[in-house]
């Protein structure tokens, strides 16, 4: 039995045999040494991971890409009928005898030209309600949003809102409005 061993033992068979040992202890290592959990997508190669070595019904929405999101939600389908009517509802609250008369007011002003690169001009504007009459809220509009940037807008008083605008535009002027929004 012995010499029937020696005569199979040759270089390639105690190489391989050895190899074997090597890889399987290797791997054994890894696996009680390891912490669970420890390997991250920054120890995997890009394109190792495929469909097959990812167990079915373990990836959600959000671990998809955007493209691939896209993909699954296909073509919308036609607009359906219109549903009935529904049921009517409660009466409202009676009004007063004057009704509420909401009144836009605006204002325009200019931002000039900054002196230097390194300067910027800040000009302010405000839009004034009418004697009597409050601010109940209030904007501003730039005419140049890449070259101009409000600053601020507030309403500054009982019938007035404010604005501030800065200009980033070494060469030009631009224009801004400011609105307010009034009541009695």
């Amino acid at each position: 039995m012995v010499r029937r061993l020696q005569e199979r033992m040759t270089y390639a068979n105690v190489t391989a045999t050895i190899a074997l040992f090597i890889v399987l202890g290797g791997t054994s290592y890894a696996a009680v040494t390891l912490p669970r959990n420890s390997v991250d997508a920054s120890h995997i190669r890009a394109g190792a991971v495929r469909s097959s070595e990812v167990k079915d019904l373990s990836l959600e929405v959000k671990d998809l890409s955007t493209k691939a999101r896209a993909a699954l939600r296909g073509q919308a389908g036609p607009t359906g009928a219109q549903g009935p009517a529904g049921p009517q509802g409660p009466a409202g609250v009676q009004g007063g005898p004057a009704s509420v008369a909401l009144a836009v007011k605006q204002v325009t002003g200019a931002v000039g030209a900054a002196p230097s690169v390194d300067e910027t001009t800040v000009a302010s504007g405000a839009a004034t309600c009418d004697a009597g009459q409050r601010v109940v809220t209030g904007g501003v509009r730039v005419d140049a949003p890449g070259s101009t940037a409000v600053q601020d807008s507030y309403p500054s008083g009982a019938g007035e809102w404010t604005a501030r605008v800065g200009n980033d535009d070494p060469t030009a002027g631009h224009n801004f409005t400011v609105y307010a929004l009034c009541t009695p």
